[in-house]
């Protein structure tokens, strides 16, 4: 559901854009993710995110998963 990347950047004090410059990811890139779901987000792209957050692409994947379901539930 969207919004589950601005959400997840926020939860670390984050903006959307400074999660996307320190994964080397192009703002778009994550803005256009953050409009879909999350099985439109490229593992790449998971494993960019979680090096600049310092989690392992599982931990990332499973906080992105706990996110967009309590999403749906709203």
């Amino acid at each position: 559901m969207a919004g589950y990347l601005k959400r997840y950047a926020e939860d670390r004090g984050w903006t959307l854009y400074r999660l996307a410059k320190e994964s080397h990811l192009s703002d778009s890139t994550l803005r256009t993710a953050d409009l879909t779901t999350l099985d439109k987000l490229s593992v790449i792209n998971i494993k960019k995110i979680s090096g600049a957050v310092g989690d392992s692409p599982g931990a990332v994947l499973d906080d992105l998963i706990k996110i967009e379901a309590e999403n749906k539930a709203e």
